[in-house]
């Protein structure tokens, strides 16, 4: 009996060693686990701010998220056009040389050749029209200047349909202008490169290219660079719009291709 109860009891003792040391392996594993789950969420915290900081290194070499300081630099070359009188035409250009050269869009200088020019920083000037074609809405103006800020011109060939665009100008609104605002500051409208539309002046001429903005253009802007958001490049000349019939608002923009405007500049 007493040998029984000894072998009971060693085998009882062997029972809890085993026990223990399952219990302790179980508890070490789901320990190591655990250990492993936090390692790997730390990782993963880390990919995820690498990702971040790629992503804005890459928008950065892209020029992207600058556009304020692109529309700064455009806006300093954009100009206010006005013909003088009572009823003056009035709308804007940009400069393309720093030697005082101007574009805008021909119906802007309608009824002068030597239509009044006024910069961003107050300076006024009498320009000279040198060229002008009505059929594709372009002039070249001339002003006595020199060390004025150019735009780069881009091309409009190759120009995506979803591209985003801005357009610079000078608004011209009767209310605001009641109020005694006299559009001393260009502003800036943006949309995309909507189409590309062609359309006859009239039943024999030849079809003229524009491009589709999608942009709330304001009066004034006729004449004012197109210009990529990214890069501050010009691919257009604003040149027109339609209201909607109710509601009053610009519903559909246009914009002479740049490279049409360097055909008839060069």
């Amino acid at each position: 009996m007493a040998i029984v109860t000894a072998f009971a009891v060693a085998v009882l003792g062997l029972a809890f060693v085993f026990r223990g040391a399952w219990l302790t392996a179980e508890i070490e594993g789901e320990a190591a686990q655990v250990a492993e789950h936090f390692r790997h969420g730390v990782r993963v915290r880390e990919m995820r701010e690498e990702a971040r900081a790629a992503i804005g290194d890459a928008r950065t070499e892209a020029g992207l998220g600058d556009f304020p300081e692109v529309a700064e630099r455009v806006i300093r070359s954009v100009v206010r056009i006005s013909t003088g009188g009572f009823l003056e035409a009035r709308g804007s250009g940009f400069v393309v040389s720093n030697a005082g050269d101007i574009l805008t869009a021909a119906h802007v200088v309608e009824g002068t050749d030597r239509p009044e020019v006024a910069f961003v920083d107050g300076s006024q000037f009498r320009g000279t029209v040198l060229r002008r074609n009505d059929r594709l809405d372009v002039a070249l103006i001339h002003v006595e200047a020199e060390g004025l800020p150019a735009l780069a011109l881009g091309s409009s060939s190759n120009l995506r349909i979803g591209t985003e665009v801005a357009v610079a100008g000078f608004p011209v609104n009767q209310s605001m202008e009641g109020l005694g605002f006299r559009a001393l500051t260009p502003t800036l409208v943006q949309g995309i490169v909507a189409a590309r539309q062609s359309y006859r002046p009239t039943s024999i001429s030849q079809p003229v290219r524009v491009l589709q903005i999608d942009a709330n253009l304001n009066p004034g802007h006729s004449g004012g660079p197109v210009f990529i958001r990214s890069t501050g490049e010009v691919v257009g000349i604003a040149n027109s719009s339609i209201e909607g019939l109710f509601t009053g608002k610009t519903d559909i923009c246009f914009a002479v291709p740049i490279d049409s405007a360097r055909r008839v500049i060069e």
